[in-house]
Protein backbone atom coordinates (compact mmCIF):
# COMPACT_ATOMS: atom_id res chain seq x y z
CA UNK A 1 0.00 0.00 0.00
CA UNK A 2 0.97 3.37 -0.53
CA UNK A 3 0.14 6.46 0.53
CA UNK A 4 0.98 10.05 -0.55
CA UNK A 5 -1.01 12.06 2.06
CA UNK A 6 -3.78 12.53 -0.73
CA UNK A 7 -4.20 9.23 -2.19
CA UNK A 8 -3.91 6.00 -0.94
CA UNK A 9 -2.73 2.95 -3.39
CA UNK A 10 -3.43 -0.58 -2.37
CA UNK A 11 -1.38 -3.63 -4.36
CA UNK A 12 -2.58 -7.12 -3.94
CA UNK A 13 -0.44 -8.95 -1.68
CA UNK A 14 2.79 -10.82 -3.18
CA UNK A 15 1.79 -13.65 -0.61
CA UNK A 16 -0.24 -15.14 1.36
CA UNK A 17 1.09 -16.58 4.17
CA UNK A 18 2.53 -14.17 6.75
CA UNK A 19 4.54 -14.61 10.33
CA UNK A 20 2.84 -12.77 13.43
CA UNK A 21 4.95 -12.07 16.15
CA UNK A 22 3.21 -10.97 19.62
CA UNK A 23 5.25 -10.05 22.60
CA UNK A 24 4.38 -11.44 25.74
CA UNK A 25 6.63 -9.58 28.11
CA UNK A 26 9.36 -7.14 26.05
CA UNK A 27 11.88 -6.09 28.65
CA UNK A 28 15.01 -3.98 28.12
CA UNK A 29 16.19 -4.59 32.08
CA UNK A 30 19.64 -6.83 32.22
CA UNK A 31 19.23 -10.21 33.22
CA UNK A 32 15.29 -10.46 32.47
CA UNK A 33 13.83 -12.88 30.11
CA UNK A 34 11.92 -11.42 27.21
CA UNK A 35 9.35 -13.33 25.61
CA UNK A 36 7.67 -13.31 22.18
CA UNK A 37 5.35 -16.15 20.49
CA UNK A 38 6.01 -16.58 16.90
CA UNK A 39 3.20 -17.62 14.70
CA UNK A 40 2.42 -17.97 10.92
CA UNK A 41 -0.80 -16.87 9.99
CA UNK A 42 -2.84 -16.36 6.79
CA UNK A 43 -4.55 -12.84 6.58
CA UNK A 44 -7.92 -12.67 5.80
CA UNK A 45 -8.74 -9.19 6.37
CA UNK A 46 -7.91 -5.60 7.77
CA UNK A 47 -8.82 -2.85 8.87
CA UNK A 48 -7.53 0.18 10.02
CA UNK A 49 -8.17 4.16 11.02
CA UNK A 50 -7.37 6.90 8.54
CA UNK A 51 -5.68 8.93 7.72
CA UNK A 52 -2.29 6.13 7.87
CA UNK A 53 -0.44 8.37 10.32
CA UNK A 54 1.20 7.73 13.43
CA UNK A 55 0.10 5.39 16.10
CA UNK A 56 -2.95 3.36 14.30
CA UNK A 57 -5.55 1.24 15.52
CA UNK A 58 -6.25 -1.96 13.56
CA UNK A 59 -8.03 -5.47 13.51
CA UNK A 60 -7.56 -8.22 11.79
CA UNK A 61 -9.55 -11.92 10.63
CA UNK A 62 -6.89 -14.56 10.22
CA UNK A 63 -6.80 -18.03 10.18
CA UNK A 64 -3.63 -20.49 11.49
CA UNK A 65 -1.27 -21.51 8.63
CA UNK A 66 -1.60 -25.11 9.26
CA UNK A 67 1.45 -26.21 7.30
CA UNK A 68 3.21 -24.55 9.82
CA UNK A 69 3.74 -24.33 13.71
CA UNK A 70 4.18 -21.58 16.29
CA UNK A 71 7.14 -21.15 18.18
CA UNK A 72 7.98 -19.07 21.62
CA UNK A 73 11.41 -17.04 21.45
CA UNK A 74 13.22 -16.30 24.94
CA UNK A 75 15.93 -14.12 25.06
CA UNK A 76 17.90 -13.30 27.84
CA UNK A 77 19.11 -9.31 27.96
CA UNK A 78 22.13 -9.22 28.31
CA UNK A 79 24.64 -5.53 29.17
CA UNK A 80 25.84 -4.68 25.79
CA UNK A 81 29.74 -4.30 25.68
CA UNK A 82 30.88 -0.18 26.43
CA UNK A 83 32.26 1.21 23.37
Amino acid sequence: MEDDGVNTNVYPAKQTKQDYMMSRRETNIVGETSVWEHFPVIVESLQTDKPLDGEQNFNFNYKVDGDNHPGMIYYKVIEEPAA
